[in-house]
């Protein structure tokens, strides 16, 4: 049984326990790691069922459309100006999953395919290390359930 088939069998299990009038239609969730999303996604289930509390961040700013649609004199509709991009208030190279296990805080960076960290991401790591907090960087769910493992010192 793969780490992910474990998570899928941990929720239903977790579901069925807290629904169990609805036990038998209890639909099995399954989940990736070939996405950012979908890994971003097991890895708060996995830290939630475990206990931990842990939630998905995103610093991204917004886009504001300043664009105006106007018909001009032959009845055409064209669109005017344009929009323009805000920054997000967050951190600089905040992690992508922040959760709390057991009194440990943790930032989990994801990264699929070439996707490399920035240097605002290497700087946050380091400084989040430094504060006590247990910082990683993973590609795969194989790769945050070893560091799991690290941090409950299982072998």
């Amino acid at each position: 049984m793969t780490n992910l088939q474990l998570l899928s069998k941990l929720k239903y299990d977790h579901d069925c326990k807290n629904t169990p009038s609805f036990a038998k239609y209890m639909p099995v969730d399954k989940f990736t790691d070939k996405t950012a999303n979908g890994l971003e996604k097991a890895i708060v289930m996995w830290i939630n069922l475990h206990g931990g509390m842990a939630e998905r961040r995103g610093n991204t700013g917004r886009y504001i459309d300043d664009s105006k649609i106007v018909t001009d004199r032959l009845g055409f509709k064209r669109k005017l100006g344009k929009g323009k991009y805000i920054p997000g208030t967050g951190t600089n190279g905040t992690s992508d999953v922040s959760g709390l296990y057991n009194g440990i805080p943790l930032a989990i960076e994801v990264k699929i395919g070439r996707d490399r960290q920035s240097p605002a991401q290497v700087e946050y790591g380091e400084r989040f290390n430094a504060a006590g907090g247990k910082y990683v960087v993973v590609k795969t769910f194989d790769e945050f359930f070893e560091f799991w493992k690290k941090l409950l010192n299982v072998h």
